[in-house]
């Protein structure tokens, strides 16, 4: 649960043009997936939010790759993410938390 507190801190200290990409397994497809988000809905104050479910780090974020449904709602959930890389809009600082792998 270390994991999880780094990221919430890491999210929760984002201005809303930053953006990231977040590693988790996702129920949906049986697999790793890397999204790219934001912590803050776009032209807007509206952030996102960490819950503890059933046990699980549950992220509730901006998907910047999704598709919208027929409410326009990007909001996307990521339970115990694997890695948060942070690209911050104003700077070229580069922050890893979690996973390293060799690609």
């Amino acid at each position: 649960m270390e994991k999880a507190k780094e990221i919430k801190n890491q999210l929760e200290s984002l201005s809303s043009d930053d953006t990231f990409q977040i590693r988790y397994y996702a129920k949906k497809y049986g697999k790793i997936i890397d999204r790219k988000g934001t912590w803050t809905k776009p032209n807007t104050d509206v952030k996102g939010k960490h819950q503890v479910i059933k046990g699980n780090d549950v992220f509730f974020y901006w998907d910047l790759n999704a598709e919208p449904n027929a409410n326009g709602n990007k909001w996307r959930q990521a339970t115990n993410p694997l890695r948060l890389l942070v690209d911050k809009a104003k700077t070229t600082i580069l922050n890893t938390i979690g996973e390293v792998e060799n690609e």
